[in-house]
């Protein structure tokens, strides 16, 4: 560990936006290589610890979900990506890519 920081660590940040009238009172669960790492409600924010290389994440609420999205962790530093509702009837249309989840940086 060198001036706080954990070698071979970085952080995967995922923000979920107020907007939209759907889920506005459900957490989306974020999954990481597979695994459910954390909940993100409407307007907060999660930050999961991940090791530094290549990683899968996505999201899901009842049988619906993000279409997953691909991101290179790198040490000490923190990728971050935005999520927010797809439409009413998203979830009876396009239920694999319900929610929407972007790479911001």
């Amino acid at each position: 560990m060198t001036g706080g920081v954990q070698e071979g660590v970085g952080v995967i940040s995922v923000r979920r936006t107020d907007k939209g009238y759907p889920d506005r009172f459900r957490a989306y669960r974020v999954f990481v290589d597979g695994k459910e790492c954390g909940r993100v409600k409407r307007g907060g924010t999660v930050s999961i610890p991940a090791a530094e290389g290549r990683h899968v994440v996505h999201l899901r609420i009842d049988w619906c979900r993000s279409r997953p999205q691909h991101v290179v962790v790198a040490q000490g530093s923190t990728t971050e990506l935005v999520c927010y509702p797809g439409s009413d009837f998203g979830w009876l249309f396009h239920p694999r890519n319900y929610c929407h989840l972007e790479v911001v940086r």
